[in-house]
C-alpha cells in the first residue's frame, strides 16, 4: 500500500491570477474539443467569467472529481511517413475540450515545480523541460563521443531505441501506483484518473465520427500534462539499468553517461559487446514490468571509433524475437551520428535539406513577384536558413566552408548568375 501523500502546493486552491495568466497564454488556431469551445472565446473572457472558471477548478481540487464531457476526445490521425495503409504510421492527435486543458496546464505548472523541487526527473532526460531541448541533448552526446574517443583504440556503442508508441501505451493500472510510488498525493492522482478512467475516444475522418471507444492505456497525444506524465512514469529507467550493473561511458573519471533521454528518445552509452547483450536483456525486462513495447525494426545500433569500426561485429543483435541491426549512421533529434563520431555526415544532410528548402523559397518568390529585398532575405531567413543552421552550433565549426557553399549557392539561384560567378562577388552584392 502507499502512504496518503499530501502535497500542499499542489493541492492549494488556484488564485484568480493563475487561472488569468493561464487563459492569456492560451495559443490561438488550436481544434476545440467535443464542446466546440475554441481558446480563442476562453482567452478572451471578461473578469466574472473568469472568476466562474476558477471557482468550478478549485471545486474540482476539493472534490475530486471532473466533469464527464472532459473525458470524452475526439483523435484525428496524422500521416508521419512511410505507407498510408499502415496505421503504425500515423500519430493520434486527441482533441480535448479546451477548458479541461487549460486545468490540466495549471496542474501541469504546479507538477512540474514540485518533480524539481524533489529531483524526481532525472538529469538525463531533458524532454519537455524548461530550459532544456534537443541542442543539449545532441550537445551532450556529440561530447562525450569526443572525449571518449581521444583515447588510443576507444570504442564504444550507441543502443539508440524506439518505442512503439510509448504515450499509447502506458498502462493506467501502472501509471497511477508509480505516481503514488514518487510521492504524489492521492487527491492529484484521483482526479487524473478520474479524466482518465472514463475515458472515451472517437476517430474524426472527413467529417464523420466513429463510434466511441473506451481507452484503457495512453496519454492523450498533444495535451499539456501528458508528457510529464510519460517522463514520470520512466523516471526509474537509469536507477533501473544502474540496479543491473550497467555502467556507462567514463568521461572525467568519476561520473559515466549511461544514456540520455528526450521524452521517449532514448540512447544507451555502452562500452563494450557484452554491455550491449546485458543492456538488451534489461531493457527487455525494463519494458515488460511497464507494459511498454519496443519497435525494434527502427532500433539501432552504432559503433563508434574515431577510425570506423574494423572489429568483427554481428550484423545485428536479438531483442525478443526481433534483429537490432547494426548500422554506420543513425538520425537522432534531427542530427546526424555516423560511427566516426565526425559532423561531417551532419554537415552534407543540412545542406541537402537547405537545398530542398531553397527551391521551396525561390517558387514562393516567384508566385508573389516580390520584388524586395529585404523581403527575400526574411524568406530566406525563415525558409532556408533555419534548415541549414539547424543544431550547427554542434557540428558547424569544422564545416563553415560547407556551409557558406549553400548559402552563396541560394542568391546565385536568386539573382539568376551561373555557378563560376565568385563568391566574393555574391558576398558584395548581398
Amino acid at each position: 500500500m502507499f502512504p496518503d501523500n499530501e502535497n500542499p502546493a499542489i493541492e492549494q486552491p488556484f488564485s484568480f491570477k493563475e487561472v488569468k495568466n493561464c487563459l492569456r497564454r492560451l495559443k490561438s488556431g488550436k481544434s476545440p474539443g467535443c464542446d466546440g469551445i475554441p481558446n480563442e472565446l476562453l482567452k478572451n473572457l471578461r473578469t466574472n467569467w473568469i472568476l466562474y472558471i476558477q471557482a468550478m477548478f478549485n471545486h474540482i481540487l476539493e472534490i475530486g472529481g471532473t466533469p464527464v464531457c472532459w473525458s470524452e476526445v475526439i483523435l484525428t490521425m496524422l500521416h508521419k511517413k512511410g505507407d498510408v495503409n499502415d496505421p503504425n504510421n500515423f500519430r493520434g492527435i486527441a482533441l480535448v475540450n479546451c477548458i479541461a486543458k487549460v486545468f490540466t496546464q495549471l496542474v501541469n505548472q504546479r507538477l512540474v515545480s514540485w518533480a524539481a523541487d524533489n529531483n524526481l526527473i532525472p538529469e538525463e532526460q531533458a524532454g519537455f523541460l524548461k530550459g532544456r531541448g534537443c541542442q543539449d541533448n545532441v550537445l551532450t552526446l556529440d561530447t562525450a563521443l569526443q572525449i571518449y574517443l581521444r583515447q588510443k583504440g576507444a570504442s564504444c556503442f550507441g543502443l539508440f531505441v524506439d518505442f512503439r508508441r510509448a504515450f499509447d501505451f502506458i498502462p493506467h493500472h501502472l501509471l497511477w501506483p508509480k505516481l503514488l510510488s514518487i510521492g504524489l498525493s492521492k487527491k492529484i492522482v484521483n482526479i487524473l484518473r478520474c479524466i482518465y478512467d472514463k475515458t472515451t475516444l472517437r476517430v474524426r475522418s472527413n467529417g464523420d465520427f466513429s463510434k466511441p471507444v473506451e481507452v484503457t492505456t495512453g496519454v492523450f497525444q498533444g495535451e499539456t500534462l501528458s508528457p510529464l506524465l510519460f517522463i514520470l512514469f520512466i523516471s526509474d529507467i537509469v536507477s533501473f539499468f544502474r540496479d543491473k550493473g550497467l555502467t556507462g561511458l567514463q568521461l572525467n573519471g568519476l561520473r559515466d553517461l549511461l544514456m540520455l533521454l528526450y521524452a521517449d528518445d532514448l540512447v544507451i552509452l555502452l562500452r563494450r559487446q557484452m554491455d550491449v547483450l546485458k543492456a538488451l536483456r534489461a531493457f527487455e525486462e525494463y519494458c515488460s514490468r511497464n507494459g511498454l513495447e519496443v519497435n525494434a525494426e527502427k532500433t539501432k545500433l552504432v559503433p563508434f571509433s574515431k577510425s570506423g569500426f574494423r572489429k568483427k561485429f554481428p550484423k545485428s543483435f536479438i531483442y525478443k524475437n526481433s534483429a537490432v541491426e547494426v548500422v554506420n549512421s543513425y538520425v537522432y533529434l534531427g542530427t546526424t551520428f555516423t560511427t566516426t563520431a565526425t559532423g561531417r555526415r551532419a554537415a552534407l544532410d543540412a545542406v541537402k535539406k537547405s537545398n530542398a528548402a531553397c527551391s521551396v523559397s525561390l517558387g514562393i518568390l516567384i508566385r508573389l513577384h516580390a520584388d524586395s529585398w529585404a523581403g527575400k532575405q526574411k524568406i530566406y531567413g525563415a525558409i532556408v536558413r533555419t534548415s541549414l543552421l539547424y543544431l550547427a552550433g554542434i557540428w558547424g565549426l569544422e564545416h563553415l566552408e560547407t556551409i557558406e557553399k549553400a548559402q552563396v549557392g541560394f542568391f546565385k539561384r536568386l539573382l539568376q548568375l551561373p555557378r563560376c560567378t565568385p563568391e566574393y562577388a555574391i558576398r558584395l552584392e548581398t
